[in-house]
């Protein structure tokens, strides 16, 4: 029936009806429009999220919720200007491939001093109680730790392929070439991060025996470890901060079906000691230089730069290099992937900013 024919009241009827459906219709339409651009209308306003922009990447085009509320809660403190950001958040959502850093080799350095600042905004990294509680937890187990004599790691020399890793492998060529133009046959100590403290005296004393009674000829050995010498109590963030690359507590290995049939899981990164945490360097020094088998420095430099740039490098190329990413990848899976650059990442700041420092020393037998 056309809405000419018919009584004037069907008529009015009908054009009512239709105008109160046209307005529900239009209602809906203009509501979801604003519902669809208010996240991309937060995200340009936001000054929080410009800020937040500055330091991470979201790997989808579009900011998670998190975020968008972390930048909220931000701004709800006018004139305070900090963006507080869960630590455990970032590694997780790292390892997952929700994120990435955008800077990483200039901005980690500054996080974990607390000294970064993006577009005004101060950014402050949130540790919970829950994690501070692991991370202690593993610090005193590590403590307690039985060592057996035959776990002592093992002498190399640069013309073995030995247990060394590629990053140490790079510093330590790097130094031994400044004093030697050929260096092949010098013996290499293993590092301290394997090593619980408490057995620091017992290994020293151990490898120095090994010098004398298996490398008499070898009178050149190199040694390079980590110690913490800014003294910072257990109870500080930066302990917490200097912690994560040794104890690896938000590591999830094998935490997807991808993840679950990996080739050779023996190469997953194990558990290094917190034996740096708590060492200085005059106590190695001491070691050293003492015992029945004292040795004599020829040379104590310090590598933290250096190490820091090979850790960069190490980082970079399991990004950029393709055999090295799809080594990487079978061998701890992809989200095993991720957590080694960011933890090599987040060790190399950790150098740069200095709560930790590496030190590469030469060594002498003493006749």
């Amino acid at each position: 029936m056309m809405l000419s024919s018919g009584s004037p009241q069907f008529r009015l009827s009908a054009l009512f009806l239709l105008s109160i459906v046209s307005s529900l219709i239009a209602f809906r339409l203009s509501f979801s429009g604003q519902a669809s651009s208010r996240p991309r209308t937060d995200s340009i306003s936001s000054p929080a999220l410009r800020a937040l922009s500055k330091f991470l990447i979201p790997t989808s085009s579009i900011w998670p919720k998190t975020y968008l509320s972390i930048a909220h809660s931000a701004e709800q403190f006018p004139g305070r200007s900090i963006v507080h950001i869960n630590l455990e958040l970032i590694f997780r959502e790292i390892r997952q491939g929700i994120i990435e850093l955008r800077n990483p080799s200039g901005d980690l350095p500054r996080l974990v001093k607390r000294q970064l600042q993006l577009n005004g905004w101060n950014f402050k990294l949130d540790i919970s109680w829950k994690n501070k509680v692991k991370i202690w937890t593993w610090a005193i187990s590590d403590e307690l730790s039985f060592f057996p004599e035959e776990a002592i790691p093992k002498l190399c020399t640069f013309a073995d392929e030995g247990n060394i890793s590629p990053v140490e492998r790079t510093v330590l060529n790097r130094y031994c070439s400044l004093f030697f133009e050929k260096h092949g046959d010098i013996v290499i100590w293993s590092s301290l991060d394997a090593v619980p403290r408490a057995f620091t005296q017992t290994f020293i004393r151990s490898t120095q025996a090994k010098l004398k009674r298996k490398h008499e000829y070898e009178k050149t050995s190199v040694f390079s470890f980590t110690t913490s010498e800014a003294g910072f109590s257990i109870f500080d963030d930066a302990f917490i901060f200097a912690a994560l690359p040794f104890s690896r507590v938000f590591s999830k290995y094998l935490s997807s079906e991808s993840d679950s049939k990996l080739k050779q899981p023996g190469r997953l990164p194990g558990l290094r000691c917190s034996t740096p945490l708590f060492t200085r360097l005059p106590e190695i020094l001491s070691l050293l230089t003492s015992g029945p088998n004292a040795l004599h420095v020829l040379s104590l430099s310090n590598g933290s730069a250096s190490y820091a740039s090979a850790l960069e490098a190490h980082a970079s190329a399991l990004e950029y290099d393709e055999a090295a990413r799809r080594e990487c990848i079978k061998d701890v899976g992809i989200q095993g992937w991720r957590e080694e650059r960011m933890y090599a990442r987040w060790e190399a700041a950790l150098l740069t900013a200095g709560l930790l420092a590496r030190w590469v020393v030469l060594l002498e037998s003493r006749d």
